[in-house]
């Protein structure tokens, strides 16, 4: 759902079969819609038709804060959309499509895209889902606002090459609100045919993941903290800092290359002067070879005044720092 016309209700953007692209208008209330008969998506006055199986997606692509339109195709390409006219009034002259280094990217057969900032760095990637039932990861290499698609790679779950047998219609959400971005994903009717579609859910542990998100103040216990900042990294010092006041918009470590998700509060002053003491376990140390390692957050019994209250913590490889994990949260509970 997007608000199309910016008139403060949700409206529908949908594909289908055909390659077209309709906009249903919701002429009813946002907590209530009521969607008109649609209108078919014009590019330079004429209907914008692809090459069957039309799967749009809208976001500001160019970073002019209007919206533009992706969609994905049978071709198995991505077609970009930019809008020229308003925010309210989007307006599509010319057609294009995303590129992979000089070429038009491109998976084996029917794409099905979702933009999304997977990797915390600030800028649009692409995951794109196929007609085999595989999802591609395409990291942006360049900036934000013009993004850059050099080489692909295969998403994986549980060391697996991620297969939903046909049809792989993803979406990204933080669907545990661990900070770490997930995937959910529908599928076609899979084989044998007698078996229904699924919503496949994947959980995404990210660079930095806890193995539970809520601490007892009551009864206090221990978190385990695994950190992956893969290979690339291995052997490297690294730091766990920690913060009470939310994930945004975040400190810029020394030498200003990287800013780790977290605000500075007293809570990461104190942190910082009892690394590798009680409670902060491994707090700081050396990533093994692969770039991964473990620390633990020993809670203590806290009184009630702590429930409700959530920490933040994110890691971040040193000297120099150019390097930033997610945040991920630890709430404190009755």
């Amino acid at each position: 759902m997007v608000d199309w016309n910016e008139d403060g209700k949700k409206d529908l953007i949908t594909g289908g079969y055909d390659g077209r692209v309709r906009i249903f208008l919701n002429t009813g209330a946002d907590s209530a819609p009521v969607f008109d008969g649609y209108t078919l998506l014009q590019v330079g006055g004429i209907e914008f038709r692809c090459t069957k199986f039309s799967f749009p997606g809208v976001v500001d692509w160019n970073n002019d804060g209007k919206k533009d339109v992706f969609c994905g195709e049978q071709s198995g390409k991505v077609n970009l959309l930019i809008n020229e006219g308003s925010n309210s009034a989007p307006l599509f002259n010319s057609q294009s499509y995303v590129k992979e280094g000089l070429i038009d990217l491109k998976v084996p057969f029917r794409s099905n895209p979702v933009v999304a900032d997977w990797n915390g760095d600030g800028k649009k990637d692409l995951l794109i889902g196929d007609d085999s039932g595989n999802i591609y990861y395409y990291e942006n290499r360049g900036t934000d606002a013009v993004p850059l698609f050099i080489g692909r790679e295969l998403m994986e779950a549980g060391g697996q090459i991620i297969d939903t047998d046909t049809s792989a219609r993803p979406d990204v959400a933080d669907w545990d609100g661990d900070g770490i971005l997930d995937i959910v994903c529908g599928q076609d009717v899979v084989t044998p045919t007698s078996q229904p579609a699924k919503v496949l859910f994947f959980h995404a542990l990210g660079p930095l993941s806890l193995g539970r998100n809520s601490i007892s103040v009551g009864g206090g216990g221990t978190i385990d903290v695994h950190l992956a900042a893969g290979i690339s990294n291995g052997g490297r010092f690294y730091l766990i800092a920690g913060s009470l006041s939310g994930s945004a918009p975040g400190t810029l470590l020394p030498g200003g290359i990287v800013t780790i998700p977290l605000n500075r509060d007293w809570f990461t002053d104190f942190l910082l002067a009892r690394l590798n003491t009680h409670p902060f376990t491994g707090f700081w140390g050396t990533l093994g070879p692969d770039g991964s390692e473990s620390a633990f957050l020993n809670a203590p019994v806290l009184n009630a005044g702590w429930v409700g209250t959530t920490m933040h913590l994110a890691f971040a490889t040193a000297n120099p720092w150019d390097y930033s994990s997610n945040a991920a949260a630890i709430e404190f509970v009755p």
